[in-house]
């Protein structure tokens, strides 16, 4: 018996870091989505726009983001501010494409478009690559977000759990140790 493929294209955004760790399982990710049928957009800060020649194309949508975490003090309330601006660049952006998922791959940029989606009542996904949660995806998935994790559930707290699926990292294996290599990474050093 033929499954019944999936004819409804959705418009899925994907919100990532600005490092290759959050962009490549992101580009990856967009890849089988598109193969699908879906339109992808990625939402990402200026250090993702350097990634973008080993991406999977896509409409890219540049965020402001910040980290209150580390750095100088006297920077706080400057990147308070713009946090706050990123939230309402990302609330912008959910209205404009109508997602029905939001896909978070952790860093801090990642955080404002997967919360703005969260307010707005729409479907969040985090996806965690790495054995701990990092901040963005732990504060997010305390607040309801869904989370599918390389790693399994230790360390994750108990409301989390009841949301948490296992999954393997998205990341396509051929083609991003061939990305790897145009930005110069020892191919010793790639897990992917």
């Amino acid at each position: 018996m033929n499954q019944k493929q999936n004819t409804r294209s959705e418009v899925v955004l994907l919100a990532a870091g600005g490092t290759g760790g959050h962009l490549f399982p992101a580009s990856a990710l967009a890849r089988r989505m598109k193969e699908k049928g879906h339109e992808v957009h990625l939402a990402t800060d200026a250090r993702g726009l350097a990634y973008l020649p080993q991406l999977e194309e896509m409409p890219v949508h540049k965020l402001a983001a910040a980290t209150i975490f580390g750095g100088k003090i006297w920077l706080l309330p400057w990147n308070l501010l713009k946090i706050i601006f990123a939230f309402v660049q990302a609330v912008h952006l959910v209205l404009k494409l109508k997602p029905s998922i939001v896909v978070g791959f952790g860093g801090y940029p990642s955080f404002a478009p997967a919360l703005a989606a969260q307010v707005l009542g729409r479907q969040v996904l985090i996806h965690e690559q790495n054995a701990v949660l990092g901040r963005a995806n732990r504060v997010l998935c305390g607040l309801g977000a869904h989370l599918a994790t390389s790693f399994g559930t230790r360390g994750i707290s108990k409301s989390t759990k009841t949301r948490t699926r296992k999954s393997a990292t998205p990341c396509a294996m051929r083609a991003d140790r061939r990305a790897a290599t145009v930005i110069s990474m020892p191919r010793a050093r790639l897990n992917c």
